[in-house]
């Protein structure tokens, strides 16, 4: 019985078909797979055009496949954006503008805010802002507003440095002027 249950796991897991659903990520930006709990795909389909963090649903249909290794795998592929899969039981993240614990603080705002089960694109949405706000404001690459502080803040010392320096060239070209009239 134990044998027939793991064949019949696998032969579900390899039932998805990935190109399937990539080719519906790059074309649509979503992919529900047959079988997927119902949802309001328009509603969807405009949280991934409002998306700020190239959000890229993948809805399943069972728990066959563990959300998580195939959300990075689908970004692997797909190269850049968000990818959240959602399954009955499970939720994977994977984007390339937020680390673990941006991507953990932002399921758990999404949490506060939505409901996963009742209102999937309004989680959604919730999950892409507060990614928005991580990537924003997070060390992701110098982006946002603490990047841009810290980037002011870097060229400015290095203005102060090159005036410096410009500053002592003359300082010593005078004083070897001097030197040589004297």
């Amino acid at each position: 019985l134990m044998a027939m249950t793991q064949q019949t796991a696998m032969a579900q897991a390899t039932a998805f078909d990935e190109q399937a659903a990539i080719r519906a990520l790059e074309a649509d930006g979503y992919y529900v797979e047959p079988g997927a709990e119902q949802i309001d795909i328009d509603r969807l389909a405009a949280v991934v055009r409002d998306s700020r963090t190239g959000l890229k649903p993948v809805l399943l249909a069972d728990d066959a496949l563990e959300a998580e290794p195939l959300a990075n795998d689908l970004l692997d592929q797909l190269g850049e954006g968000t990818v959240v899969v959602v399954a009955p039981e499970q939720i994977g993240v994977a984007t390339d503008l937020a680390d673990t614990a941006e991507v953990d603080a932002a399921l758990d705002r999404a949490d506060e805010q939505g409901n996963s089960l009742t209102d999937l694109p309004g989680y959604l949405e919730e999950l892409d802002a507060a990614l928005a706000v991580d990537a924003d404001t997070g060390d992701g690459g110098g982006r946002g507003p603490v990047g841009a502080v810290v980037l002011g803040v870097l060229g400015l010392l290095g203005v102060v440095l090159l005036v410096r320096r410009v500053s002592a060239g003359r300082a010593e070209r005078a004083r070897a002027e001097r030197a040589l009239r004297e």
